[in-house]
């Protein structure tokens, strides 16, 4: 079967479908998920239940648009927070993108001062959660950076 697709890497959640390619694996599944890049990446999934924040069923679509902007800013501050360590550089700035379904997205890449090791951060917000993701690797950011890009735009939110 040489033309076979090799299948994807999937964290299933209650409320999300992440899919990164099959060279990422699974380490730990907890209160985060852990995973392991085909260069020896670690990236960190945190997902954070979306509470206290109440819209009556069958709100309108711009009552869901203060909430997921209210959370984006709450979400980016602790990106830009993060970026903010005395051993960090940062190499892209904050940039706001939209996921394939609509949803809000970030991306914010660091490396430290000497170069060796970078520390790229991105977030999203669905309907139901926040997600907050880190990579951290050595060398060149270019192959994660893209994996990870399309991995957020393409969430499968439920």
């Amino acid at each position: 079967m040489a033309n076979a697709a090799i299948a994807d890497t999937e964290l299933k959640a209650e409320h999300f479908v992440l899919k990164l390619p099959s060279t990422w694996e699974i380490e730990t599944l907890s209160d985060r998920a852990y995973l392991r890049g085909p260069s020896n990446e670690q990236l960190v999934v945190t997902s954070i239940r979306i509470t206290g924040y109440r819209i009556a069923s069958g709100g309108s679509e711009s009552d869901w648009k203060i909430m997921r902007k209210e959370f984006g800013e709450h979400l980016t501050k602790e990106m830009l927070k993060a970026s903010q360590n005395n051993n960090l550089r940062v190499t892209k700035e904050l940039t706001e993108f939209s996921s394939d379904s609509g949803y809000p997205a970030w991306e914010l890449n660091t490396e430290t001062t000497s170069g060796e090791t970078y520390f790229n951060l991105y977030g999203a917000v669905g309907s139901k959660v926040v997600l907050y993701l880190t990579v951290k690797g050595k060398g060149n950011d270019e192959r994660a950076s893209t994996e990870l890009l399309e991995a957020i735009k393409t969430i499968e939110w439920k």
